[in-house]
């Protein structure tokens, strides 16, 4: 009986490590800087990361228990997060992820937690308005327009002191004075205002200042419809209300972003890619662009943050956005992270996490 135990437990030992479990490696969860979706950790308080979407995935794995470590990528990785999630590099992707047709392709994405829409961020209209007309009058055109009309003025000045300089040498002197009070009389005449100070006698010099009255009306009003019409059409181009309004302008956009989808897709705008939102919004504030394509409530809360009185965010929206988790494809995962973010999602602290970190941006 001492032998059968003694190998029994031998036995025992030998299969031990056939059924021994087999040890399971930690969650690789990429989590990339998106403010106030997710924000590292010099701008949080306690964690090491915080934000919607961040605040979210702890709450979900502190109910699951899950074991994971972070994978960071920065604002300029979009790209990298998403290839990483694809490949299986990560395990779940945390961020400000709109879920498209085209990424559900590379992988899966858990239900929504926040929906939102493209919005856009143009410079601001009260101060845009001034430097178009400044624009406009340091132009080139409007430097070649004012040459233009002087010379024509100095043609002018010569015939009326040539019929003058001789016959009416107090008001048109018979040297270089003379041209220069010609030169101020046609000026004089051209805009009606007409001091009087100085005026032609001779037959040739009447005529000469009877054709240019009325040439000058026509060639005055003129002058003053094409300034005109350049200021509107500045002030229009800046008026960008709705995606419509983008069709021929400078657009900006973040590089990969489902607003860079979209917009080529309905080939609006002439797009500039750059790695992150702030960038964008930088080469804006400077003029290198007419406006700025991206997810609203990022616009606003970088905007808010970084160019406020610079740069206005529209209140209107187009193309809806819905956020989710990335997770690896067929993630045995999915089901319950569902189950515990719709929990989430549908409880009063999750309207309070939202207040917190976007304010009246809440939806």
């Amino acid at each position: 009986m001492k032998q059968m135990i003694v190998n029994a437990v031998l036995l025992g030992t030998l299969l031990a490590p056939a059924f021994a479990q087999p040890e399971v490696e930690p969650l690789r969860v990429g989590i990339k800087d998106t403010p106030p979706f997710v924000m590292f950790a010099d701008v949080c308080l306690e964690e090491e990361y915080c934000g919607i979407s961040a605040d979210l995935w702890l709450r979900i794995a502190e109910q699951l228990e899950l074991d994971y470590t972070f994978v960071p990528f920065g604002q300029d990785q979009l790209a990298d997060m998403l290839d990483a999630i694809a490949t299986g590099d990560i395990d779940v992707a945390v961020g400000a992820l709109t879920i498209t047709a085209s990424r559900e392709e590379l992988f899966d994405f858990s239900h929504s937690f926040y929906t939102t829409g493209l919005g856009i961020a143009v410079p601001n209209q009260s101060s845009w308005v001034w430097l178009s007309v400044l624009r406009r009058l340091f132009s080139v055109e409007f430097a070649i327009a004012i040459a233009s009309l002087c010379a024509i003025l100095l043609v002018v000045s010569l015939l009326i002191w040539l019929f003058e300089r001789h016959h009416n040498s107090e008001h048109f002197s018979n040297d270089a004075k003379g041209i220069g009070s010609g030169f101020w009389w046609s000026a004089v005449t051209m805009t009606t205002v007409g001091y009087g100070d100085k005026a032609p006698k001779t037959l040739g010099g009447r005529i000469i200042a009877f054709i240019w009255m009325f040439a000058s009306l026509i060639m005055i009003s003129g002058f003053t419809a094409a300034i005109a019409t350049a200021l509107t059409v500045d002030r229009l181009e800046s008026n960008i209300r709705t995606a419509n309004d983008l069709d021929g302008l400078r657009v900006g956009v973040v590089g990969g972003s489902s607003a860079s989808e979209t917009l080529r897709r309905e080939r609006l705008g002439f797009r500039r890619a750059y790695d992150d939102a702030r960038g964008a919004l930088a080469a804006l504030e400077q003029g290198q662009l007419d406006a700025v394509v991206h997810d609203q409530p990022l616009l606003q809360y970088l905007v808010t943050q970084n160019f406020t009185g610079d740069i206005d965010v529209l209140s209107e929206t187009f193309e809806r956005q819905d956020y989710g988790l990335g997770l690896i494809e067929n993630s045995s995962l999915r089901e319950d992270i569902n189950r515990e973010l719709l929990a989430i999602t549908g409880s009063d602290e999750w309207q309070l996490i939202r207040g917190d970190y976007l304010g009246d941006v809440a939806e």
